[in-house]
């Protein structure tokens, strides 16, 4: 099996072949009817599709049958264990159906698709690739690369996409794939089948995936429509690569070995020649088996951390204790706003504490809870302070689809958890912290709120409603 290799847009020329080949795939893969499995919407589609909010309808759509609809369209994990493997399959046979694309219209039989590394040290890294801002094709011909959506903020400017806080790669420090009492998890919490329920984000898919989604704006803000825009499958190609770069981090960072994960339920697909495709979560591990690498392939660093002990691992299951919760409802505006959060001593878990060799090795750790966010609109991300000190980011990519009550869940909203040990020991450190109580203040980014008049425009052109968003409580836990 040959093997194809992703590169990092950045390191290519503007139109680079890799780039003119895939607007010419899109503008020809646009043309298919949308009943195709090769066509751009039916691929959009997988992601999700919303009758009556589809941005391209047209009178004379043919849609699937129904029951092939409810196979393959709508099928998009997130906030869970599912989200990486999923969208790793997504990606592959779309970048199959491009890549056999461009070869019926007489170009290399080796493209791969190129990834958006934004966290990278190039100065313009968070910008969009010129590629994608470009009306027109180096020929002076539509380039199907770009966007002309209001709603996708400063992009189209050539200005940078999001904040730093945005691009965070701390995702890649989690000891564990999927979130166990002390550790957040870089993978999603364990699920079955989840698409648009709500539920809590895994690190990776907080920041930088949920935070970008964001960012970028436009089409890229809902289920529905981010597959329509074509820098969609480049950050995802980023959020794939990001899982490879975290396995290789640590010995200690491997996937998930339950058969739950493994091969308990699959995910179909098709490929190039329309053929359907089914696979598990087990089968996606291994890149090199799918047929592709990434340019530069992280080597391993050595394992960080305290040496895994029994007396460590018995920490690892803590269960955490709540001290404290907020007893109203934040709402989240384009302004920043607290709540406080009266905190109480800790008389069960915890107090408890495992020392290594009389030596608190494993210390107390902090957790902050942040429940039931919930609203429709274009979503924005909001930095966390706890006391005046920054403490996370929480992005509200799918904040929308988690909001909206439908036969499967009641629209719970979203949930995030953030490790405030340390910010908490600074704040003792300094004579900062308020025993009795935390204030925990949203601050929206400071881009969102500039481009929001603009992008609420184009949620009311997509039949969007604007629920104002709101945290539904704020709880500190022990542990």
């Amino acid at each position: 099996m040959a093997i194809r290799i992703r590169r990092d847009v950045s390191t290519l020329k503007p139109w680079d072949d890799a780039l003119l080949w895939y607007a010419k795939a899109v503008t020809e893969m646009k043309a298919r009817l949308v009943a195709d499995p090769t066509s751009w919407r039916y691929q959009a589609a997988i992601h999700d599709y919303v009758p009556g909010r589809d941005p391209n309808a047209n009178p004379s759509d043919r849609l699937p049958p129904i029951a092939e609809q409810k196979k393959f369209w709508r099928q998009c994990q997130h906030f869970s264990w599912f989200f990486l493997p999923w969208h790793r399959w997504y990606l592959l046979y779309f970048e199959q159906i491009v890549a056999a694309t461009i070869v019926d219209l007489g170009g290399p039989a080796d493209w791969a698709l190129p990834y958006w590394n934004y966290s990278g040290k190039q100065p313009d890294a968070r910008k969009l690739p010129p590629a994608f801002i470009a009306p027109q094709l180096p020929n002076g011909s539509p380039n199907d690369l770009f966007v002309a959506n209001p709603g996708r903020r400063f992009g189209n400017n050539g200005q940078p996409v999001g904040s730093e806080i945005a691009v965070s790669l701390d995702c890649l420090k989690e000891r564990t794939f999927e979130p166990t009492p002390m550790d957040l998890g870089v993978g999603g919490p364990k699920t079955g089948r989840n698409h648009d329920i709500s539920g809590d984000v895994g690190t990776l898919e907080n920041t930088p995936h949920g935070s970008m989604h964001g960012a970028v704006g436009g089409y890229m803000g809902f289920f529905n429509t981010a597959g329509l825009d074509p820098i969609f499958w480049l950050h995802h190609c980023n959020i794939d690569r990001l899982w490879v770069e975290w396995r290789s981090r640590d010995t200690r960072h491997v996937d998930p070995v339950d058969s739950a994960w493994l091969d308990t339920i699959s995910f179909s697909f098709h490929d190039s020649t329309g053929t359907e495709r089914t696979h598990t979560s087990g089968e996606a591990v291994d890149t090199t088996k799918l047929g592709y690498e990434y340019d530069v392939t992280p080597h391993p660093a050595p394992s960080f951390g305290p040496v895994v002990t029994k007396e460590l691992e018995m920490a690892a299951e803590r269960v955490p204790e709540m001290v404290g919760a907020s007893d109203a409802p934040t709402p989240l505006n384009t302004v920043p706003t607290t709540a406080r959060v009266e905190v109480s001593t800790p008389t069960g878990p915890g107090l408890e504490k495992a020392a290594l060799a009389g030596d608190d090795a494993v210390p107390q750790r902090v957790f902050l809870r942040i429940e039931n966010v919930t609203g429709e609109g274009h979503p924005r991300s909001y930095s966390v302070y706890v006391n005046d000190i920054f403490a996370g980011i929480i992005p509200l990519f799918g904040v929308t689809e988690a909001t909206r009550a439908t036969e499967k869940h009641g629209g719970g909203g979203l949930n995030y958890r953030l490790d405030v040990t340390g910010v908490v020991a600074q704040l003792e450190s300094t004579g900062n912290l308020i025993p009795e109580t935390l204030r925990v203040t949203f601050v929206p980014d400071e881009e969102h709120v500039a481009a929001d008049a603009k992008a609420f425009d184009v949620q009311k052109a997509q039949g969007e409603s604007a629920t104002p968003f709101q945290v539904g409580r704020v709880s500190v836990f022990v542990a």
